[in-house]
């Protein structure tokens, strides 16, 4: 068991470890200063793009217009045998219940786009929810199926969306590769940016639209690019890992690989302290906190980044 101070920029801290059988003892990234100035939480991040060995990429399509490509569209991605996520609005659910009904039955991921398309992040938590279930209503009431993807309308987001779209049963996904499709650059604009995109990777999520100008007559040549790049199509349901899991600072979902034994760690703020201490140069930190208790999912954003990395022999049971 191991017995720990720490005096750090917002007061000194202390708590205990087992250790027994651990090589690594502490080893996360903590941010203190907001946290300790102002308890406010750290910043949270939806979904960007999944960590996977396989060369595959996930295509989601925001549906917020018309439906005049779609029949191309799920042409296209029934030749290439591809799945895709199709994140819808609420007014398009209700101006279009039958290009709902046709893309449930064509086996494609339905997603919750806003019932209104607002800036989420400038309404409250309730009106998040609001927002939210008015979709999934919709859709439920059209194909009898309950959906969980989420992608906030603009990808405009805070803790406070993020949080009510947990509280409503979803996961938060944005994207990391943005075709631009709604911008009319051209069919071989979103090509190009795509099949060359920095972010093009396994894992990778892509961003498209329908009722956009030039997207279906595009598509054909996009999944070809991909195809020949050595990229396989699979839906982002699939994609996605399930719990437990944690996004990096990218938004990159990796699968969580838990230590044997898990490690706990109970941390309590006994005094404030002003300064780091002098005394202790050569000690490299990389632990991360919660507010009082800590879990190996917590950092604090702030205006010093600690990090304490402890190595220990397997039969080490005091420090």
């Amino acid at each position: 068991m191991v017995l720990f101070v720490l005096v750090l920029a917002g007061g000194i801290w202390s708590g205990t470890v087992p250790v027994r059988g651990l090589r690594e003892v502490l080893s996360v990234s903590a941010h203190l200063g907001e946290i300790l100035a102002n308890g406010k939480k750290q910043r949270q991040l939806p979904i960007y793009s999944v960590e996977t060995k396989d060369a595959v990429v996930a295509l989601t399509f925001d549906c917020a217009w018309g439906t005049e490509d779609l029949d191309e569209v799920l042409r296209v991605l029934g030749e290439h045998g591809a799945k895709a996520a199709f994140f819808m609005t609420g007014g398009f659910i209700s101006e279009h219940p039958e290009a709902v009904q046709k893309l449930a039955a064509a086996g494609h991921d339905l997603g919750n786009h806003g019932d209104h398309h607002k800036q989420m992040s400038q309404l409250s938590e309730a009106a998040c929810r609001e927002e939210i279930t008015g979709v999934h209503t919709k859709i439920k009431n059209l194909t009898g199926t309950d959906i969980h993807l989420f992608r906030p309308p603009y990808g405009d987001y805070n803790n406070t969306v993020l949080e009510a779209a947990k509280a409503c049963g979803y996961t938060s996904v944005q994207w990391s590769v943005d075709s631009l499709d709604w911008k009319d650059y051209g069919a071989e604009d979103i090509v190009d940016r795509v099949c060359h995109h920095k972010n093009l990777e396994n894992g990778a999520i892509i961003l498209l639209h329908t009722g956009t100008k030039y997207t279906a007559e595009a598509l054909p040549k996009l999944l070809e690019g991909l195809e020949q790049a050595g990229y396989g199509f699979v839906s982002l349901s699939e994609m996605l890992l399930e719990e437990p899991y944690t996004i990096d600072h990218e938004g990159r979902q990796r699968a969580f690989v838990r230590s044997s034994p898990e490690p706990v760690i109970r941390i309590t703020r006994i005094a404030p302290c002003v300064a780091l201490p002098q005394f202790c140069p050569n000690i490299r930190i990389s632990v991360s906190f919660t507010y009082l208790l800590c879990s190996y999912q917590g950092a604090f954003q702030g205006l010093t980044s600690i990090f304490v990395r402890a190595q220990m022999a397997e039969d080490f049971e005091t420090l």
